[in-house]
């Protein structure tokens, strides 16, 4: 009777505190003593929203968006007021937002956690409104998004 084991591979990749402890010939001897909780917390990644503040609902912190429009000439606030009303006619969910920061109006679209995702959005954007595409980039911005 032939019987089948499966067996699961597991990442087995030491914690660099088990690297440093490592006793090898020519080197000098590391020791960590540390809470077992501190252990715990190596490698993975904080939540940015824990630490965020939070106003009506929702969570104010440091992020990015896309600016779509920045210019400081007579008639920049109407075209930035335009390209919020196209953008926001396609996409309702990324919130543009006309700003006037003097001398500059400027349009900003999006509240982004992680710069992976604007950028996603960005090529989304730059392919719906090829007219002005080339001014779109992303920015670091302060960001506000729904506390879960």
């Amino acid at each position: 009777m032939l019987s089948s084991t499966t067996v699961l591979a597991q990442d087995t990749k030491p914690s660099i505190l088990d690297v440093l402890q490592q006793d090898k010939p020519g080197t000098g001897v590391i020791l960590i003593t540390q809470s077992p909780a501190i252990q715990e917390l190596i490698g993975k990644k904080a939540n940015p929203l824990d630490n965020a503040r939070v106003i009506g609902g929702y969570a104010i912190l440091r992020g990015y968006k896309i600016q779509a429009y920045s210019g400081n000439l007579a008639n920049s606030r109407g075209i930035a007021s335009a390209r919020e009303k196209q953008i926001n006619a396609l996409y309702p969910e990324l919130m543009p937002v006309v700003e006037y920061d003097a001398p500059f109006w400027r349009l900003r679209v999006g509240n982004f956690i992680e710069r992976e995702e604007a950028q996603q959005t960005l090529q989304e954007l730059r392919k719906a409104f090829p007219a002005f595409s080339r001014e779109m980039y992303i920015v670091r911005s302060q960001i506000k998004v729904p506390k879960q």
